[in-house]
């Protein structure tokens, strides 16, 4: 079982503050799992105090730029990414305008938290599984891929310890599944899929699997639509705002 250190909101935090401050661990550890899938395709991506960023074009569904801060210099932002046609900035505290720099509104999604819960003994659900080979993280791919998805996009050198794969297998099928990646202060819940009508259930066991490895992290992600609706009926709070963007030219 691994475990992180423990986290929670800083004392000085006030209530209007509190929003910003789960923005900001959300945004770290979007940034960190998103480094990780730059870096097992060959990429090499770039910290800096107001956003990660990546010099060259990264893999299909992931931002060239992340917002560590709610207002960087966007120039200097620009200057740091390949903001051709197609490049997208996740606007992590949605406080950008980048209209004016020929991008638009891609989406909007909330970021979500499920605070830290180390005092029960966690275990993950029997009927889901960690996937822990290449093999099994292929047979994973494709059941998140849904038919429509990117092939080859979570590749074997994922698998680490800040990394986890879970999926739930009923009658040798893989119905619903989620990735879970450790930063300094969170575990980042993303790329959960589901059978029809069961987004709730798969939220709650996601919940259940992350608890298992990092019960002392509290539990981040962002949703939209139908999903963030089902990670709230599962007991997850939104907390603020997030922004992505596309370039169209």
């Amino acid at each position: 079982m691994r475990t992180g250190a423990g986290w929670s909101l800083p004392q000085h935090a006030t209530l209007g503050r509190v929003g910003e401050c789960w923005q900001k661990l959300g945004a770290e550890n979007n940034a960190r799992w998103c480094d990780l899938v730059l870096g097992s395709h060959g990429g090499k991506g770039v910290f800096a105090q107001d956003a990660w960023t990546s010099p060259t074009r990264t893999p299909p569904l992931f931002p060239d730029a992340v917002t560590l801060v709610p207002l960087p210099s966007v120039p200097d932002l620009l200057s740091r990414i390949d903001s051709s046609a197609g490049c997208t900035i996740k606007d992590s505290f949605a406080s950008l305008d980048l209209a004016p720099y020929g991008f638009r509104v891609l989406f909007d999604a909330q970021w979500i938290v499920s605070p830290a819960s180390p005092a029960k003994a966690w275990g993950v659900p029997s009927d889901w599984t960690e996937f822990t080979d290449p093999d099994g993280l292929g047979l994973w791919e494709e059941a998140w891929c849904q038919n429509d998805g990117p092939r080859s996009l979570f590749l074997p050198g994922l698998l680490s310890e800040a990394v986890v794969v879970f999926g739930r297998i009923a009658k040798d099928q893989i119905l619903a599944g989620g990735i879970v990646n450790r930063s300094a202060g969170a575990a980042g819940i993303s790329n959960v899929f589901s059978e029809a009508g069961h987004g709730s259930e798969t939220w709650s066991a996601l919940a259940q699997c992350a608890r298992a490895f990092f019960p002392d992290l509290p539990l981040i992600g962002y949703e939209r639509g139908e999903a963030l609706a089902d990670a709230q009926n599962s007991g997850f709070q939104a907390v603020g705002l997030l922004r992505v963007w596309l370039a169209d030219t």
